[in-house]
């Protein structure tokens, strides 16, 4: 696999009474989005204590096929969609690894079960 050079953290708001709608068209951008050139790797992540919040993490091989990723007629789709559902405009920051992950990483709690993005 090759070594992500881009890690995209996503923050996403639904309105309260929209929640279900939201993860819906969330959860529906993952398979397409696997199948991106470039897409190492995408999680959807819901807050536990706010059901409103939701955070994509994804990691791509550079910029450039991450921001082709976003001209994709069905992320243009799910924008449009969600244009009314959210509370507030998504949180989008770029991140780049300062200590690329070589190797799988051990888990350090106790129960042993604890993996790594």
């Amino acid at each position: 696999m090759p070594v992500p050079v881009l890690v995209i953290v996503c923050h996403i708001f639904a309105k309260a009474e929209n929640v279900d709608h939201v993860k819906n068209i969330l959860t529906a951008l993952i398979e397409p989005t696997k199948k991106e050139e470039g897409c190492i790797r995408i999680r959807l992540l819901e807050d536990i204590a706010d059901k409103t919040h939701f955070t994509f993490i994804s990691q791509w091989e550079s910029d450039e096929v991450y921001e082709n990723y976003l001209q994709a007629l069905y992320i243009a789709k799910a924008g449009e969609d969600l244009k009314n559902e959210l509370a507030e405009v998504a949180d989008v920051k770029k991140y780049k690894y300062i200590q690329h992950p070589e190797k799988k990483e051990e888990a350090k709690n106790s129960s042993g079960r604890c993996t790594l993005l």
